[in-house]
């Protein structure tokens, strides 16, 4: 009864993972470097992968949402580098 919340939960996760690698390697942070960055914004990250998740299971709206979660991850790793220089 559990394994569609965890699923659901893992997908979320897996998207901001996905979604913020985008802005971060334009950074040049490497994977490695970018598992600590993503411990210290787990419950913000989990939001934005819930929302991103949430939108995908929407008709049409998943076609838009890779290219809105992109700007949309790297609004939040722009407003989270200038609040944590």
């Amino acid at each position: 009864m559990l394994t569609p919340l965890l699923w659901f939960a893992f997908t979320a996760w897996m998207l901001a993972t996905q979604y913020s690698d985008y802005p971060l390697s334009n950074h040049r942070v490497d994977f490695a470097a970018q598992r600590p960055l993503l411990k210290q914004q787990r419950a913000r990250l989990f939001g934005f992968g819930t929302a991103a998740a949430l939108c995908t299971l929407i008709p049409l709206v998943n076609f838009i949402i890779m290219p809105a979660a992109v700007a949309g991850a790297t609004l939040l790793w722009v407003e989270a580098r200038a609040r944590d220089p």
